[in-house]
């Protein structure tokens, strides 16, 4: 019996050491479980922040290609301008010349009018002489 006693002490430990693994089998499955959820959670937050990131990427596009577009416009219209500006510099020059020569016009005008009021004068002198 004495061997019955040892062997049922044995058995006994045995099951006590069964039960404990058990037990640390049930808690490691706990917090695997709660570790599992956690990585979903994340994963979750993880896909998303990638969309957001996906859409705000498509955004970036879309705002640089209209700002591309813009200053392709705005070189247009600046090389548009300066094509103007010289068209009216080009007027400017020619205007100039036109009033110049006006000008010129215009003292020879001054000195046929003052010959003609001096060969009025004399002609006046002339006939009142008579």
């Amino acid at each position: 019996m004495d061997q019955v006693a040892k062997e049922a002490e044995r058995l006994a430990k045995l099951i006590g050491g069964v039960s404990k693994a058990m037990g640390e089998q049930a808690n490691a499955a706990v917090e695997i479980t709660s570790a599992v959820d956690g990585m979903r959670r994340q994963s979750e937050q993880m896909a998303k922040a990638m969309m957001e990131q996906a859409r705000a990427t498509k955004d970036m596009t879309g705002v640089t290609q209209n700002v591309a577009r813009q200053i392709a416009l705005v070189t247009r219209s600046n090389r548009e301008h300066l094509a103007a500006s010289s068209a009216v510099a080009g007027n400017l020059v020619e205007l100039r010349a036109v009033s110049d020569r006006n000008a010129g016009s215009m003292k020879e005008a001054k000195q046929v009018v003052g010959s003609l009021q001096d060969y009025c004068k004399n002609l006046l002198d002339l006939v009142e002489r008579r």
